[in-house]
């Protein structure tokens, strides 16, 4: 049963224990990233220091205009690319550009699908389907047996089914979840395929990665964002946040112009915080219609996302209602001169893991407030652990305040059999 913060990997356990993969899926995805939590421990703690300097104390503190926010949400983003992508590109796939099991692996649990199921929606059942996934990929990925994608999608639907948790109409799987319908990939139409038949008909030699990558390194954004826009379960959000993180963790510079935008992935919890900022704290007047957000922009930057819109695959209804807030970020991250990757990534760290944790609204923040209770919250989180590495894959956890060693092999095993509980509140923050 959850009880609460720091149980959520817990809660996660409870749902799949009974499953044939659950031993795959904590050793693949848990177990890495504690054996590597004193490194992450470290990197965090110096991004907590900066933060300290800057916002609690320093020349920020008391500010409360645009570019000091968007600064401290910059600062902010630089912890959620320590801990998510830290944990998922160079931890769990560090393989990810020269395998394409791997990158595969990395796009389904932790990008493609991540979709709600309405009223019954959480976080815990989307990772479910993105892990199961992602290990029925590790088990049978075989580009020399023509049988390798039937054997993925059975494994994956076959899981699935045994879970349960709403995948399933009678016995058939939500179509929102197939990861391999077939269509015509060269059709200009909306007409959606699935990931393993669009991979195995595109000429990718090395990983999905690497093949985003050099699109992207040669300027060819739109090529990257209109592949994998036909992928079924993926929309304008995912493309644009697995291209912001593809460019972050290979170190790309931003093109300089708007097709930047192509890298702002916009959900609800940023729309949330830039509205925020703009009614509550900066006074501005910006009502993010798309005409009226245009008509501010000069004559090439309108040029420019005429042209965007032409060779982008935006859906119409994204454009209405996603690109004000992307071309609001776009023209204060320029004005403040800021990276606005870092600055998006900051925005929806800060809210959903601190500001929500605390149940208190940005309005009612000042920096240095937002500050302290950012770094309360990190500090608790690296603190609260009932499991160790200690070295030589080995373990040290606490059962009800008695110290024990165990292996790799015996800690999945109590994990398993329920004779230990998981209490990590910074697992929960990466994965959570």
């Amino acid at each position: 049963m959850w009880r609460g913060v720091g149980m959520v990997v817990q809660q996660f356990i409870n749902r799949i224990r009974n499953c044939p993969l659950a031993r795959d899926i904590i050793k693949k995805f848990f177990i890495p990233v504690i054996k590597e939590r004193k490194n992450i421990e470290k990197e965090v703690e110096d991004i907590l220091k900066v933060l300290r300097k800057n916002y609690c104390s320093g020349e920020y503190a008391n500010k409360d205009c645009i570019c000091a926010w968007f600064k401290f949400f910059e600062d902010v983003g630089r912890l959620h690319e320590a801990l998510e992508l830290k944990a998922f590109w160079e931890i769990i796939f560090p393989n990810h550009l020269n395998d394409l099991s791997e990158s595969l692996q990395l796009f389904i649990s932790n990008y493609a699908y991540m979709r709600p199921f309405g009223s019954s929606y959480s976080s815990i059942r989307v990772r479910i389907h993105g892990f199961i996934g992602a290990v029925c990929i590790d088990r049978n990925f075989n580009l020399h047996n023509n049988t390798w994608i039937s054997n993925i999608c059975n494994c994956y639907e076959n899981n699935l089914r045994m879970l349960g948790l709403g995948f399933y109409t009678s016995d058939t799987l939500d179509p929102r979840y197939n990861i391999n319908p077939s269509c015509n990939i060269n059709s200009t139409t909306t007409n959606k395929c699935g990931l393993l038949y669009i991979i195995s008909n595109t000429q990718i030699t090395a990983s999905l990665v690497s093949y985003l990558l050099n699109l992207l390194r040669n300027g060819n954004i739109y090529d990257a964002y209109n592949f994998l826009i036909r992928i079924r379960g993926v929309g304008d959000k995912i493309a644009c946040l697995f291209l912001r993180d593809i460019s972050i963790i290979h170190n790309l510079m931003l093109y300089g112009d708007c097709r930047d935008l192509l890298y702002k992935p916009i959900d609800r919890v940023v729309k949330k915080v830039i509205e925020e900022l703009v009614k509550c704290k900066c006074k501005l007047n910006y009502n993010f219609d798309i005409n009226e957000v245009l008509e501010k922009f000069d004559y090439t930057e309108c040029r420019c996302i005429q042209k965007l819109r032409k060779n982008a695959k935006i859906d119409s209804n994204d454009f209405k209602t996603l690109y004000p807030y992307k071309i609001f970020l776009y023209e204060y991250s320029k004005k403040c001169k800021l990276d606005q990757r870092y600055v998006e990534m900051g925005m929806w760290f800060f809210n959903s893991k601190v500001a929500k944790y605390y149940n208190r609204r940005l309005c009612k923040y000042t920096i240095q407030e937002a500050c302290k209770d950012l770094i309360k919250r990190l500090r608790k989180a690296i603190n609260n652990t009932n499991i160790r590495y200690i070295g030589n894959n080995q373990f040290e956890i606490n059962i009800n305040g008695k110290i024990i060693i165990v292996s790799e092999d015996e800690l999945i095993d109590l994990i398993l059999k329920g004779e230990i509980e998981i209490y990590d509140e910074l697992l929960d923050i990466i994965f959570f």
